[in-house]
């Protein structure tokens, strides 16, 4: 049969050196309409659904549904609506000034909207020419305010940043240019990097503070704590539900059971030359991995997991391809997860053949860190969203879809997936960040996930990144992760400054470590933003707001819904998550989302602040 095949029309602007012939062939994939039709009615007939995909976007097609100017036929539409998600703000924000009567003592300098620093898109040309070899050169020397920006963002004046164990280009940029300043303390608003974010690191974390790592995420980004979670979910509950990942073992731990898996499938004959992926557990960006048959060729030494390698990948014009999905969780309690619009297709540069040598990564792997290095890769532009061997997911999925594959089911099931991925591990997260954190919700994750989806239209995760590369190679790059961070920054909500203490010393120091030994005003002359944070509410001042709560000139229905806010006991939390939402640009909020209350069932955790927040804003 016929393979489907997409003709993208060259551009007239383009020349045969500019935009190579490779292109018009890269359209072709692996799949006949039989195939998809197939598929299709095997993900139908053995998917459970859960989330009313019907008021989600989905990345890649931007099959946008605004809904705020839909003329509704039921209450029940209208809850699911982006418009009353808007007006879950508007009555947590008229709760919120009441309760600013109420503490009069507390009551801020400017108003409540007014309190985020507003990240703006950074320009090529604005971008930091080179990253510093020595931290303390850089910073002692002036060299961050060396560089020149055609306008600057003033708006985080005030605030401080650090890098540690990290150069980040792109995150030092948008500081810069938006008016932090780099120190080299500990004591800094934001403190970023790579490196992952280890549980004594957050003794003595001030409530100014913001790290880009919750304490423990290593459980979701090593690759053994994410497959033994998994795997431990898998138990619990039946493999159809946790069946996203390939047989997995762990070495060394698991050594024996997988030499015992290998035995009886030579005996039964089924399929004894099947490869296996050996990965090691810390390491990303493809270092480490190799591929096998036979279990002598395992090394036993170096901890890590050998998985089922998956042999019927869907490919484009033969070649393989991963999906990079960048997810950024805001809160762990309650869990708030969001996934960012845009992401990464990466290609294998070798066409794949299953039965080609297991030494050849360039056919089996599709890591851009290690395709790039062969000689067939090409670093031509195509178009703004297309490189020969990385296209944007915009690009990889409206070929898809001219395809004819429904990639509403695709999206579907990865969403499912990263729900369920991050579930596996929430437990010990949450149970960190309330052990670490003054205030649970002072960190934020961005993960890099990578997918690979079969011939069934199937999607398997291969594993989860730490700190995904925001590297900027190409002009595809830097606009993606532009966006991607600046977003990020405005989705967190950075407060111009928001603490009225800063301790002595840092949970670093020696002397100090996790020690709390003075409290003390910060320097108003520091500072422009100057505020206070407010302090939790007596039961007496519930009970006078929910008075003016009934007094007030609002729907019945909304005074409900205020008294709800108000006596919730959660009132940051749901304030947090509605605020959030308004300034979520292009992320798309999964969970919690219109029929997440489904994925409950899962959790390992204290289910009351997660099943008060879906009540708030679907019920």
């Amino acid at each position: 049969m016929e393979k489907l095949v997409v003709n993208e029309p060259k551009s007239d602007s383009e020349s045969e050196d500019e935009c190579p012939t490779l292109f018009d062939t890269w359209t072709v994939i692996n799949l006949t309409h039989e195939d998809i039709v197939t598929a299709e009615e095997n993900i139908l007939n053995s998917f459970n659904r859960r989330l009313d995909y019907s008021t989600l976007e989905r990345p890649g097609i931007w099959n946008i549904f605004p809904r705020e100017d839909a003329n509704f036929e039921s209450s029940e539409e209208y809850l699911e609506s982006e418009g009353y998600q808007q007006h879950l703000y508007k009555l947590a924000h008229y709760v919120y000034d009441l309760k600013r009567k109420i503490q009069p003592e507390n009551k801020l300098t400017e108003k409540y909207e007014d309190k985020y620093v507003k990240f703006e898109y950074l320009e090529k040309s604005e971008l930091h020419k080179y990253t510093p070899g020595n931290e303390d050169d850089y910073v002692k020397k002036g060299l961050h305010l060396k560089h020149k920006f055609t306008h600057k963002n003033h708006d985080g004046e005030g605030l401080t940043y650090k890098m540690w164990k990290t150069n980040a280009r792109l995150i030092r940029s948008i500081l810069d240019l938006h008016g932090f300043e780099q120190i080299l303390g500990f004591e800094a608003s934001i403190l970023w990097t790579n490196t992952v974010g280890k549980r004594h690191m957050f003794n003595g974390f001030n409530d100014y503070q913001w790290m880009n790592h919750f304490p423990g995420s290593y459980e979701i980004t090593r690759k053994m704590d994410l497959f033994k979670n998994f795997s431990l979910m898998q138990a619990k509950y039946k493999s159809k539900e946790y069946n996203y990942c390939p047989q997995t073992f762990l070495i060394p731990n698991e050594g024996d059971q997988f030499k015992e898996h290998l035995e009886k499938l030579k005996e039964n004959d089924n399929n004894p030359d099947k490869l296996w992926i050996v990965k090691p557990n810390k390491l990303s960006r493809g270092r480490g991995i190799y591929l096998i048959k036979n279990f002598s060729q395992l090394d036993l030494k170096e901890p890590g997991i050998v998985s089922e390698y998956v042999d019927n990948p869907l490919t484009v014009n033969r070649h393989k391809f991963d999906l990079r999905i960048y997810v950024v969780v805001t809160s762990f309690y309650p869990l708030r997860i969001y996934v960012y619009r845009e992401g990464l297709a990466r290609f294998a540069t070798e066409k794949y053949d299953k039965n080609a040598a297991e030494k050849n990564l360039y056919v089996h792997l599709t890591n851009y860190s290690i395709n790039k290095k062969n000689k067939e890769f090409k670093h031509v532009k195509m178009s703004d969203d297309t490189l020969p061997f990385k296209w944007s997911l915009t690009a990889f999925f409206l070929r898809l879809a001219s395809c004819g594959v429904n990639v509403d089911l695709i999206w579907e099931q990865i969403y499912d997936l990263i729900i369920k991925s991050i579930l596996s591990s929430e437990k010990y997260i949450a149970d960190y960040a309330k052990e670490k954190l003054t205030k649970v919700n002072k960190s934020f994750e961005i993960f890099g996930y990578d997918v690979m989806i079969d011939q069934n239209l199937k999607p398997w995760l291969m594993e989860i990144n730490l700190s995904p590369s925001l590297s900027l190679e190409s002009d595809m790059d830097i606009k993606l992760k532009t966006k991607l961070v600046t977003e990020m920054f405005n989705l967190f909500g950075f407060k111009k400054l928001s603490t009225s203490t800063l301790l002595e010393g840092t949970p670093w120091d020696e002397e100090s470590k996790g020690k709390r030994i003075l409290s003390i005003e910060i320097p108003k002359h520091k500072c422009k933003n100057y505020k206070y944070i407010d302090p939790e509410l007596t039961k007496e001042q519930i009970n006078e707001i929910i008075e003016e709560i009934e007094k007030g000139k609002l729907w019945e229905n909304d005074k409900q819904k205020c008294i709800e806010i108000i006596s919730s006991g959660h009132f940051n939390n749901l304030m947090e998550a509605v605020s959030e939402y308004t300034r979520k640009e292009d992320y798309i909020r999964i969970f919690p989302a219109k029929g997440s209350d489904a994925y409950f069932k899962f959790f390992k955790h204290d289910l009351e602040v997660n099943k008060k927040l879906y009540s708030f804003l679907f019920k």
